[in-house]
C-alpha cells in the first residue's frame, strides 16, 4: 500500500494501492502492515474475505473523498491540506 504522486507540466497523476484482503508480511524490520478487511472485521471470528466490501464500492468512497480533498485545496491553499496531513500522518518524525 502507499501513494506516489508525481506533477507533469499540465498536472498531477495520483497512483494509491490499498491492501484490500491481504497485507505482505515485513520480515525486514520495517513497519508494519494492514489491510483494509482488517480495519472494518465486525468480529473477531469473521475472516477478511466476509468482512470485505466490494471494489466498486471502495473505489466510489476513495473517489469522493479525492474530490474533497481536491475541492479543499482549491479552496484553502497546499498548506492547509499540508497540515491536515501532518495532523494525520502516523508515522511522522519516526
Amino acid at each position: 500500500a502507499g501513494i506516489l504522486i508525481e506533477a507533469h507540466e499540465k498536472g498531477m497523476i495520483i497512483g494509491i494501492g490499498v491492501n484490500m484482503i491481504s497485507a505482505p508480511e515485513v520480515s525486514d524490520g520495517g513497519w508494519p502492515t494492514i489491510c483494509l478487511a482488517d480495519i472494518i472485521k465486525t468480529n473477531k471470528d469473521e475472516t477478511a474475505s466476509e468482512a470485505m466490501i466490494s471494489l466498486d464500492a471502495f473505489r466510489d468512497i476513495l473517489i469522493i473523498e479525492m474530490e474533497t480533498a481536491l475541492s479543499n485545496w482549491q479552496i484553502s491553499g497546499f498548506q492547509a491540506c499540508l497540515q491536515e496531513w501532518m495532523a494525520l500522518a502516523a508515522f511522522l518524525g519516526r
